[in-house]
């Protein structure tokens, strides 16, 4: 902390003896005090001034545990370090902003003539463990400067010291430099002043100066912290050590610091800070802090007296005799100009001193901002910040503790942060916790807490203890981060990975079952075309063909879940689907369940793939029904719903418009809210795992997002339960013509190159294109269809591939061919593939691929749209 010290007080040297210009002066200088100490407000703490022969922060650490030493010794009275440099250790003393002082020797001896200070007390400094009363000063350069041995030597060269009035860091070594005939001032290339002993050092080691001079103790302190090496170091005049000071030393000893105390300070505090010092053990935290032995009855100061005689700083009149008026006069023929010059400062001293406090006034309100920018960061920080004391009762919370936790700040001062324990954690992390933060360490860890509106939310925390200087835990806090939605998120991000390995997986499924399921139809469908109507085996083979049908329904199913099959919606009324699917499931459903069907609107027509509704409508049914323990209903209806900004504003995703609501209800056990916010992820189920996966439902919301409608439900444990669905409502039903069934054959005669890895499906593919009259040239492997086609002499109009074939894809295939073949149409055919094989078709209502299993009519009819479309490329 820096402290600037705002006026001055000036005290006469001079006593007035019959002369009446002199008693004037006087009678000016006694009216100026009185002005300045009437301005004078001393601080109630008693402040001890440093002289920071170091740094401002590093012997303000060094010196507060001696202040708090004395606070705790002298029980009425608190103690404050103030850590000064040299210019404003005079100052304060002048204005009287200190009551104590610690500072160097030559320094107190000066302020002592000049400002009555008067020593209390003398430092016993501390070196391996040792006391020590003495210092000097040490004049040093780097060990291989071999061009310097002597003072002798340091003639014009660059030489730093520590400050003028610093005993040990210029003092000293200056009396042994004129006692050997050498002037700094004059021989010295270049003089210069750092401030701080260690700057000094620095300056030597790093090449700005090529020699210095800095305090005894001081290289060897700067050893210990590893910031040199004494082997590094080379001590000019160095002087013999013995048992009781065995420094570094090039001149010769000098009294230790004093403790002093001012002329203003009451007699009775300076008795009692005197004692207290006297006492003070070496084993004190205050004497280990400042690395001393403590402090010892006032040395005497006459070697210093001595030194600052021959410097000419000597000028007190106590140490150079009374002197009389006519002496003065005598001595001093400059005296009068002197007078009238001091009445011209005396006179600025009111002025000055305003100006000093003014600035003082400034200084304080800079620090006070800054105060301010750091209490509205940590106000403002979206951390949550809690400040606790040392029994973690709650003495400060910022806005953001309160925005993430819904508590106002009155409701939590004085109480205990275990208002948000939600229960989740056991006991053994609290101790953990306890025992680490109390012990004066940090501790980091995740809480499930609890809001006051009993919601519940996740953060993660950094409790650290605050420790006072004398090592005490005077507070906690806490630093914390709300994760709930980050959570969330990742929690998200790992359901999606789920499903898209497992529509990776699906995808694989459907493509061999497919394939296997293409083969039965084929040859049901090749039988058909050689029975006749009346023979007893067609109905047979019919029951086959149906059976082959409906089980490429359970690969959609799975490609429902993954939200991968193809997507073809048409339009249709949702009463008739609702009718078939009701049809269908009676049996599954059970007498034992009374099921209430209702359209409230006789115009439900909604565009939604047929399959999809299929597989919606039957898993929301069979739910209801597993949820009937016993006896009960469900009830299904059909009505038009207009979907508005309410709506919209209280379901999150959906937008306004006309819609048709499906709406599936049950009287079963209905959930919980825990059970609820869960029923569409994938694998969560509450069945027994012998009779559900926990996939129905995440299809359900796939298949529902997949054709643009929206789910929702509403539910309580033991009231069963109510799922909506919405489904943008259409003008009119449309009949599609893929729904009308056609056994028939499109015939045609072109020539066409089949692909296919599977064998029975190439040859059932081949066998239909024949029978329907086409020339028909076929292939297993895409290397075998490149030299068919290269080596037939006609036209082939076009190529009928399977697109996911090894070495070679269809895609690849087709992009080969066309090549060399500009005008070939192309077909793909595929169990499933993924998006990224599939090609891009220039056709506007005929989709991209023909999926298996096929029918000989639906192949036929394909190939026919593609050779009569007129594009050369057509890619269906």
């Amino acid at each position: 902390m820096l402290h600037a010290f705002p006026s001055h007080r000036q005290k006469s040297k001079f006593v007035t003896r019959g002369s009446s210009l002199l008693r004037y002066l006087c009678i000016i200088f006694a009216l100026l005090l009185l002005v300045s100490l009437a301005h004078s407000h001393p601080a109630p703490p008693v402040k001890i001034g440093v002289l920071a022969k170091r740094s401002i922060f590093a012997d303000f650490q060094k010196w507060a545990a001696t202040a708090s030493y004395l606070s705790g010794t002298i029980h009425d009275r608190r103690f404050e370090i103030i850590p000064l440099d040299f210019e404003n250790v005079r100052l304060a003393v002048m204005a009287g902003d200190i009551d104590f002082l610690i500072t160097n020797s030559s320094y107190y001896v000066t302020l002592e003539a000049d400002h009555g200070l008067q020593r209390i007390a003398t430092l016993v400094n501390l070196h391996d463990k040792e006391p020590r009363q003495m210092f000097g000063g040490v004049v040093f350069t780097r060990a291989d400067r071999s061009d310097i041995s002597t003072f002798k030597d340091l003639i014009g060269k660059h030489f730093w010291a520590v400050d003028q009035n610093s005993l040990g860091g210029w003092l000293a070594a200056w009396r042994e430099f004129h006692a050997q005939g050498i002037n700094p001032e004059r021989d010295f290339g270049l003089l210069k002043f750092s401030g701080t002993h260690d700057e000094v050092v620095h300056a030597v080691f790093n090449g700005e100066a090529d020699a210095g001079t800095v305090r005894t103790d001081t290289l060897e302190r700067m050893a210990f912290e590893g910031e040199i090496s004494l082997d590094e170091v080379k001590v000019l005049n160095q002087q013999a050590g013995d048992s009781k000071f065995d420094y570094l030393c090039s001149t010769r000893f000098y009294p230790e610091w004093p403790f002093a105390a001012l002329k203003h300070t009451p007699k009775r505090l300076v008795e009692q800070v005197t004692l207290a010092l006297m006492a003070m053990p070496t084993s004190s935290h205050a004497a280990q802090t400042a690395n001393i032995a403590g402090w010892t009855a006032p040395l005497d100061y006459q070697s210093i007296h001595e030194l600052l005689k021959d410097r000419h700083l000597f000028l007190h009149e106590k140490y150079v005799g009374k002197p009389t008026l006519s002496t003065f006069l005598k001595q001093h023929w400059q005296a009068g100009v002197l007078v009238i010059i001091c009445i011209c400062l005396l006179s600025y001293v009111a002025v000055y001193k305003s100006r000093l406090n003014r600035q003082l006034e400034s200084r304080i309100a800079n620090r006070t901002q800054a105060l301010n920018r750091l209490a509205s960061a940590v106000e403002q920080s979206g951390e949550t910040i809690v400040i606790t004391d040392a029994e973690a009762k709650i003495e400060y919370v910022n806005s953001a503790f309160t925005t993430v936790t819904g508590y106002r700040r009155d409701e939590v001062i004085g109480k205990n942060p275990r208002i948000l324990n939600s229960g989740e954690q056991d006991d053994a992390v609290y101790a953990d916790l306890w025992q680490t933060i109390s012990h004066g360490k940090s501790w980091k860890g995740r809480f499930a807490n609890k809001k006051k509106d009993g919601s519940r939310f996740v953060e993660d925390v950094n409790i650290s203890p605050i420790i006072n200087s004398e090592g005490e835990i005077v507070n906690y806090v806490a630093v914390k981060r709300d994760i709930t939605e980050q959570l969330q998120i990742e929690e998200q991000y790992r359901q999606s990975q789920k499903l898209d390995a497992i529509g990776k997986l699906a995808g694989g499924v459907a493509h061999d079952f497919n394939n296997m399921l293409a083969i039965i139809l084929g040859q049901v469908e090749l039988l058909l075309m050689k029975t006749e109507a009346d023979n007893p085996l067609r109905q047979r083979l019919l029951e086959i063909k149906n059976a082959s049908t409906r089980s490429s329904e359970l690969t959609q199913q799975l490609l429902g879940f993954a939200r991968k099959q193809p997507h073809t919606p048409r339009i249709l009324n949702l009463n008739e689907a609702v009718t078939t699917t009701l049809n269908m499931l009676k049996r599954l459903i059970g007498k034992h369940i009374d099921v209430r069907w209702r359209a409230e609107t006789e115009k439900a027509f909604v565009k939604i793939d047929t399959g999809h509704l299929n597989q919606i409508l039957t898993n929301l049914i069979i739910n209801a029904r597993d949820a009937i323990d016993g006896n009960g209903s469900i009830s299904i209806r059909t009505a038009h719903a207009s979907l508005d900004e309410k709506f919209c504003q209280e379901h999150l995703g959906t937008k306004p418009g006309e819609f048709i609501l499906v709406e599936i209800s049950d009287t079963g056990c209905g959930m919980n809210k825990e059970v609820l916010s869960k029923i569409f992820d994938p694998f969560f189920t509450t069945k027994d795992p012998s009779k559900g996966t926990g996939l129905g439902l995440s299809m359900v919301f796939g298949l529902v997002k997949q054709n643009n409608g929206y789910i929702y439900v509403q539910s309580s444990e033991g009231q069963g339960a109510t799922f909506s669905l919405y489904f943008p409502a259409v003008a009119s039903e449309i009949k599609d013509p893929a729904l009308i069934e056609n056994h028939e054959l499109v015939h045609g005669s072109e020539t066409i190159l089949v692909v296919e890895d599977e064998a029975s499906i190439l040859e059932i593919a081949r066998s239909f294109l024949t029978e329907a009259g086409y020339n028909v040239l076929s292939a297993q492997v895409p290397e075998e269809a490149i030299k068919l086609a290269n080596n037939h002499l006609g036209t082939i109009e076009l190529l009928l591939t399977d697109i996911i074939m090894p070495k070679m894809s269809g895609v690849e295939l087709g992009e080969a061919l066309l090549k060399k073949h500009p005008h070939l149409k192309i077909l793909y055919m595929s169990g499933y593939s993924g998006e990224h094989l599939i090609p891009k078709s220039d056709a506007a209502t005929e989709p991209d691929v023909l999926l298996k299993p096929f029918s000989a009519h639906s192949l036929t009819k394909k190939i026919r749209a593609i050779l009569d479309s007129k594009t050369s490329t057509e890619r269906i």
